[in-house]
């Protein structure tokens, strides 16, 4: 308990979950940027296909970087109770981009 408490652990926690929310909506972005690419390239080319498995690929990265930050904001006696209250308690896991 001394250690959770102590300043160290709670800055560390703190930042922490910015980091990883901020890491979550940097993954949006690409996976902005890699929906737009590939809706400009000619489907079954290699560069097509390239694109389609990175898509892929940083899809699966949100997924479980929005793991890791619920699994730690429900860790209400240690990290969890250092989250900001201006950042979400859970993220849902949902597709993203919403259809």
């Amino acid at each position: 308990r001394k250690q959770i408490q102590s300043a160290d652990f709670r800055i560390a926690a703190y930042d922490s979950f910015f980091n990883q929310y901020t890491s979550i909506k940097a993954l949006e972005g690409q996976i902005d940027e890699l929906t737009a690419t590939l809706g400009m390239l000619e489907p079954r080319t290699r560069d097509y296909n390239y694109t389609l498995s990175a898509l892929t690929g940083t899809k699966g990265l949100r997924h479980v970087a929005i793991q890791k930050y619920n699994a730690d904001a429900r860790k209400e006696w240690t990290e969890g109770q250092f989250r900001d209250a201006s950042l979400p308690y859970q993220i849902p896991d949902t597709e993203y981009p919403k259809k």
